[in-house]
């Protein structure tokens, strides 16, 4: 039985972000898609020299709750971490299975899926802006088809893994405000067991972001993902991809598709308009306090995604899109934290039902700090 790995960079949320001046700190983060009610939130919590990070998502109609807890500790170029880690999917209609190495959704009216677990791990920056990060998953799994009372799926898995990290994104500011500008990428290998001795499948990961702002006028973002199966040696307990919504293919519920390898590009673009306005509301004369409404933009997204469901490289790719477009603007007050909201909507071309409408929050602050 396949393993079923959400593949959403964002489903838990946010990011910090070290430059050589500015810091931002993106926290909290909460996202909501509509109709279905999918919402997801990220907060971090500084304490001393500790930072703990919650991640949490709930989806109201598929019964889909989880999230995971973290606990960073830096010392120095190290950064030793811990992750706690549970998601329940307490009422799914389909029960995906591998088949002759083909990924198929049989109908169940009840299907259960449920994994826990935790994550150590250590990040050493070796050298300025490139990482390496060893880690390993210790993940409980329990599957089961409650339409048969019966058990698809039960054991410990352990997922050592290493990943490869270029770190080149940098916090700049123009005449107007902050944004985000450079590349990120991130490469990462990992062999999933059962148990400690029986090896089940390896995986490569790859992920680039860049961001740029040109002429203070328009903001891109390109994020570009491969997600691949490298060598299977237990065919029915191979890991698939369940992809869909936001982070994913945008206009798409989550769990739209399951896939053994994939590829994705999104694209968003943000064009600022009325740069000039600047709405200030005054919240008490005496002590001097005040509500900016500035950064207003336009924007457009496009998202790509190519699965293959089969093991065979030579099967048939099916590619989806998904296209959309809404508003930002940011409230800001004193200091340097800003509050920013993006409304827009995002349609799966070639497909008939709805729209999905996503709002996203996020709270910035932008500190100033040097480089460790």
């Amino acid at each position: 039985m396949g393993f079923a790995q959400s593949e959403d960079p964002d489903e838990y949320g946010g990011f910090d972000v070290s430059v050589s001046e500015i810091r931002a700190q993106v926290s909290p983060q909460f996202e909501i898609a509509l109709p279905s009610g999918n919402i997801a939130q990220h907060f971090v919590l500084s304490f001393n020299n500790l930072e703990i990070t919650s991640n949490l998502f709930y989806r109201v109609v598929d019964n889909n709750i989880g999230g995971e807890l973290t606990f960073e500790l830096p010392f120095g170029r190290f950064k030793p971490y811990i992750t706690f880690h549970q998601d329940v999917d307490y009422e799914n209609f389909v029960e995906p299975r591998i088949s002759s190495g083909e990924v198929l959704l049989v109908p169940s009216s009840k299907y259960l899926n449920r994994q826990r677990g935790f994550t150590p791990g250590i990040s050493y920056e070796f050298i300025r802006n490139l990482l390496i990060e060893p880690s390993i998953t210790v993940n409980d799994i329990f599957k089961g088809n409650l339409t048969e009372s019966r058990i698809v799926d039960e054991g410990v898995d352990l997922i050592p893994q290493i990943s490869l990290i270029y770190d080149g994104i940098r916090v700049e500011r123009d005449g107007r405000g902050f944004f985000f500008n450079g590349i990120y990428s991130e490469i990462t290998y990992g062999v999933r067991y059962r148990g400690f001795s029986n090896p089940i499948s390896s995986k490569l990961e790859n992920r680039i972001l860049a961001s740029a702002d040109i002429r203070e006028k328009i903001f891109l973002e390109e994020e570009l993902t491969f997600d691949t199966l490298v060598v299977v040696w237990e065919e029915q307990q191979i890991d698939f991809y369940s992809l869909g919504g936001f982070g994913s293919i945008r206009g798409y519920e989550p769990d739209s598709f399951f896939a053994l390898r994939f590829f994705r590009s999104s694209l968003d673009i943000e064009q600022r308009i009325f740069q000039d306005a600047d709405i200030t509301i005054t919240t008490s004369r005496k002590k001097g306090r005040f509500i900016r409404l500035h950064q207003f933009g336009l924007l457009y997204i496009y998202d790509l995604l190519v699965i293959q469901s089969e093991l065979d490289l030579q099967s048939r790719a099916e590619t989806n899109m998904g296209l959309g477009g809404g508003f930002s603007f940011t409230l800001s007050g004193q200091g340097n934290i800003q509050f920013k909201t993006q409304v827009y909507a995002a349609q799966a071309i070639g497909e008939e039902f709805s729209p999905v409408v996503y709002l996203r929050t996020s709270l910035f602050n932008w500190e100033s700090r040097t480089h460790s």
